[in-house]
């Protein structure tokens, strides 16, 4: 019967068995040469002839998502869904891009459809480790061990919440495991994770010996190998050698990329004009990659350029730092977030016109697939102070995220936040019915639940504060009630907040309402200010969430506060009311 199945199947297509299993071999050699469009077009003609096939699905999803069309990404596993609704992997696929209460749900699908599976269990747990929910996360990953018990990322996954509870001797039998049982290919995480274990024991040297045999593996391609290494040494002030390894991982991975099938061509012409005309081998290489294919699979190593560009800002020279930038964006052409740490070192060197230009750079190169780089490119002008620059900023960066296909249903990230910040420069240029049209907007994308909390919280306080300066003092009150209510102010600055309503209640003739809450903000800025305190109050979910999966050495070379390009809205100006400006 099964047999028959088998035959009756193949036979509903126009390819045989062995023929899709070659024509799904061409399609990934395709990828891997770096022409997307022919994969695709491959991709698309087998999933016409064999619709039931969830790898075509899934690996035509996962192009998208490398380009940055998310809403694409999510529409091809939604069409795989519908023709086969029990298909767990494409359930957990679409978890995988979608919004946190969202993912949740088709995380329990997918274990739901296929208990035998470690995928669901591992996103699953992973994110709620994230979120800070321990035991939540650790009973799901021990689920999925049950029925997977030689599955490597869920020994991994399992170790780094005992890493986070310094049960140091569990973690590191966990990543044994996962060594043990993983394949060759992902053996450098187990490696990289036995180095956090060993610096968290205070053995550096030890740590070394695992990174050592980690960025050993594929050819050296282990990005993330590199930049722990990079770090480490950094920590231990051995700035020299963290420069070391960094331009070491690099060199590997440039000869790696002039090894690239793709070139031979190139650089056989190459070789032929050179009899006639000498070139050096710096010209001969930085020709040679503007040719290396752009799109390539999973290619993380951006991360290494960005970490050496990182530590030659602290420890090196401005021309150094440029040329670390400028292999980067050779490297990846297309990588907008090289180009707005470039932008942003020139900002902070008040090298103004610099600084402008590579911003726009970045803006050109996210194609209206991110937010991010219209944002951060007007937030630099708003800073200045030229909020009428940045407005024009603003409203091309809203129209060409509105163009791409799903953005405006808040599916293209960093829309929320572009939106934000319109909003507020808008407010500063005395335009208020367009700001509040705009935060309405804005709240329109939030995703439900708590996910969405923080950015809800944000623009509830600036609508309160825009309707207490205005003279509108219930509207005021009504929009702190929600802004309260949600008690997730970016940075657990619930004190503002409280203050605010003490403001208000004032305007209102309330005095004791103001002085309840002024007792409260003195309370929370307490909370919020005091060492001993820091840890209580509502603000200690936020605080456990930014504290879980972090490398070992990150308060040393970051700081306490977390560093992320997506959350600078968050310290955008509001304008002040007279009072205020009298104070400032």
């Amino acid at each position: 019967n099964v047999l028959k199945k088998v035959f009756d199947e193949s036979s509903s297509t126009k390819y045989s068995n062995y023929e899709v299993k070659q024509i799904y071999a061409a399609a990934k050699e395709a990828d891997k040469m770096g022409d997307r469009a022919l994969s695709k077009r491959i991709l698309n003609e087998l999933k016409e002839a064999t619709p039931g096939d969830g790898r075509i699905y899934r690996r035509l999803s996962r192009m998208e998502k490398e380009e940055g069309n998310i809403p694409g990404a999510k529409s091809i596993l939604q069409e795989g869904i519908r023709r086969d609704p029990e298909n767990a992997f494409l359930w957990h696929g679409l978890g995988q891009l979608s919004s946190e209460y969202d993912a949740k749900k088709f995380y329990r699908k997918a274990i739901r459809c296929n208990p035998s599976i470690p995928m669901p269990y591992h996103a699953l747990g992973t994110l709620g480790h994230t979120r800070g929910n321990i035991a939540q996360s650790m009973k799901t990953l021990k689920k999925g061990l049950e029925y997977c018990p030689t599955n490597h990322r869920l020994h991994h996954a399992l170790g780094d919440i005992y890493r986070d509870a310094k049960m140091l001797s569990m973690a590191e039998k966990c990543y044994r495991k996962a060594l043990k049982y993983g394949p060759e290919v992902s053996q450098g995480f187990a490696y990289n994770a036995l180095a956090y274990v060993a610096y968290d024991e205070g053995s550096p040297d030890r740590c070394r010996s695992w990174l050592r045999k980690a960025v050993s593996l594929n050819s050296g391609r282990h990005a993330n190998s590199w930049v722990s290494w990079a770090q480490m040494e950094e920590s231990e002030g051995n700035i020299d050698a963290a420069r070391t390894v960094s331009m070491a991982g690099i060199a590997k991975y440039e000869r790696g990329l002039l090894r690239h099938p793709s070139l031979k061509l190139k650089r056989a012409q190459i070789r032929s004009q050179s009899k006639g005309e000498p070139r050096t081998a710096t010209e001969v290489r930085n020709q040679l990659m503007k040719d290396v294919p752009v799109y390539r699979p999973g290619d993380r190593f951006f991360n290494v350029y960005r970490n050496w560009a990182r530590l030659e800002e602290r420890h090196g020279t401005s021309q150094s730092v440029d040329e670390v930038y400028r292999r980067a964006c050779l490297a990846f052409p297309r990588q907008w977030k090289l180009t707005i740490d470039w932008a942003q070192y020139h900002a902070r060197l008040n090298m103004h016109e610099r600084a402008s230009e590579l911003f726009l750079v970045a803006c050109s190169q996210s194609l209206g697939q991110h937010g991010d780089p219209y944002r951060l490119h007007a937030e630099y002008e708003m800073s200045r102070g030229d909020y009428e620059k940045s407005q024009r900023i603003l409203f091309r960066g809203a129209v060409a995220l509105s163009q791409n296909v799903g953005a405006g249903l808040g599916g293209c990230s960093g829309m929320i936040q572009l939106y934000y910040v319109w909003a507020v420069c808008e407010w500063h240029l005395e335009n208020l019915s367009r700001a509040k049209a705009i935060f309405d907007q804005a709240l329109q994308l939030i995703a439900p639940g708590q996910e969405g909390s923080s950015d809800r919280s944000l623009i509830y306080f600036a609508l309160a504060k825009l309707h207490k300066q205005h003279d509108r003092p219930l509207l005021s009150q009504h929009f702190i009630g929600l802004c309260v209510k949600e008690n997730s102010l970016p940075g657990g600055a619930i004190s503002e907040v409280w203050d605010l309503w003490a403001q208000v209640a004032s305007l209102t003739g309330n005095d004791r309402l103001r002085g309840e809450c002024e007792t409260l903000a003195e309370k929370c800025w307490r909370q919020e200010n005091e060492p001993s305190l820091k840890e209580g109050g509502s603000s200690r979910r936020i605080k456990m969430e930014h504290k879980t999966r972090r490398d070992p050495w990150y308060i040393q070379i970051f700081g306490s506060a977390d560093h992320h390009m997506s959350t600078s809205h968050q310290a955008v100006r509001l304008p002040l009311d007279e009072k205020e400006e009298q104070l400032f």
